[in-house]
């Protein structure tokens, strides 16, 4: 149960990340503070099992901010059905979005730090608690 009481849930969504390209994907956050505890990756579009592809997740662009996840790879993603949790680096700090002014919202960024090398995405839910 969060600490609000209103139970864990998603905080947010990143869907088809492009793991061919270096960047960021915005992800909006519909709260003013928040804890992630759980980064899962799921439906690749191709096995990921002999990929260099790194994702992390972070409260600024261009892996600024504070790193909620380091960047990591996901060879364990072989088939569109399985997840994989990332290593939350950031699970005790209580963390407050970023505005993105070409979004016109309020949340954080999935970064691919090293490409796949070829066409592959895959989606990235951000799991926590709602603080305020």
């Amino acid at each position: 149960m969060s600490i609000r009481s209103d139970g864990r849930g998603a905080l947010g969504v990143a869907f088809s990340v492009n793991l061919n390209s270096v960047g960021d994907t915005f992800v909006p956050i519909n709260c003013k503070k928040f804890l992630v505890r759980n980064f899962t990756l799921t439906n690749a579009s191709t096995t990921l099992a002999a990929s260099a592809a790194t994702i992390g997740a972070y409260t600024a662009a261009s892996a600024g901010g504070t790193a909620i996840v380091t960047p990591a790879t996901a060879t364990t993603l072989t088939a569109s059905n399985i997840t994989k949790d990332q290593t939350v680096a950031a699970a005790a700090v209580a963390l407050t979005p970023t505005y993105d002014s070409t979004a016109g919202k309020w949340g954080l960024y999935v970064r691919v730090g090293v490409v796949h090398g070829s066409a592959a995405t895959l989606d990235a839910f951000i799991f926590g608690d709602v603080l305020e």
